[in-house]
């Protein structure tokens, strides 16, 4: 050290009071593949609420299988889709820009919007989009800050889901868990008569099982919780021999069989109120 040069000693002094920020450097560099030249492509027109949204054929035919099959055809002419206008249009810049522009709304109407987007990705059968948007809502739903008035969805954005979603869509169990760990009795008030009927008898043997374990710390809550179970898998990401197809299907028609079996019991228990002979414990049937 004490060979060091005067002129070294000042470069050292200069480069250590240079800003982090500025010692970084991004690559953006990558390899022209058939991916990369969708604007040779030309354009195709979506039409939304009588709005036109002209985008790229090959950038939405690469995401969406839906109008990868469309566009397969050689159709020319505009593609109605039955969706939101607003949902659409920041659907399309997703596809633009990877960017969901939802931070200038409040944070529930932050949340209708990227269900918005959620629904249109799943009847246009994109199930990136689908993966990015879960992972905002969940970014949303565990933001601090918003003190009480935890973010939480209107129940017309919830119907709008279970309109365009399948029955073993994760967006649905995401919703469900949501709603159960924030125990809003507010929301409860003014939602529950707009709520659609299946997701409201889940809701109410989830909100028992809840009750049930309330007064243990729950390790499993949302803030902590692994959200791959709310994330779509990814055609190309499911390894071999994963659980898919006819297994998940019978999967999730033996979980519905158990939930129907537990709203019959709950409904036992409502109607011995007015038989206490016949009453039956709330603990023996979530147990």
């Amino acid at each position: 050290m004490a060979n060091r040069t005067a002129q070294e000693e000042a470069w050292d002094r200069r480069r250590y009071s240079v800003p982090p920020s500025f010692l970084r450097v991004e690559d953006v560099r990558v390899a022209a593949t058939k991916t990369t030249k969708f604007l040779k492509g030309g354009v195709v027109t979506l039409v939304a609420d009588s709005t036109c949204y002209p985008i790229y054929r090959d950038l939405l035919a690469q995401r969406s299988a839906y109008m990868r099959n469309v566009l397969a055809t050689k159709y020319e002419g505009p593609v109605p889709v039955e969706v939101e206008g607003t949902h659409l249009e920041t659907y399309l810049h997703l596809l633009l820009r990877d960017e969901l522009i939802v931070l200038h709304l409040p944070s529930n109407d932050s949340f209708d919007m990227l269900l918005g987007v959620y629904s249109v990705a799943s009847k246009l059968d994109d199930r990136k989009s689908k993966r990015i948007t879960m992972h905002t809502m969940v970014s949303l739903a565990r933001e601090k800050g918003h003190g009480q008035d935890r973010p939480l969805p209107s129940a017309e954005a919830i119907s709008l889901v279970y309109s365009t979603t399948s029955e073993n869509d994760p967006i649905r169990l995401f919703l469900l868990d949501l709603i159960v760990d924030r125990d809003d009795i507010k929301w409860m008030e003014i939602n529950s008569e707009g709520l659609p009927s299946t997701f409201s008898a889940k809701l109410h043997v989830a909100v028992m099982k809840f009750q049930k374990q309330y007064a243990v710390p729950l390790a499993d809550s949302f803030d902590r919780c692994d959200i791959r179970k709310y994330l779509e898998e990814d055609i190309q990401d499911v390894p071999a021999g994963a659980e898919t197809g006819e297994a998940k299907a019978a999967k999730a028609q033996a979980d519905e069989a158990e939930t129907s079996g537990l709203i019959s019991r709950c409904t036992s228990v409502a109607r011995s109120v007015a038989d206490p002979s016949e009453e039956i414990a709330v603990e023996s049937i979530l147990s």
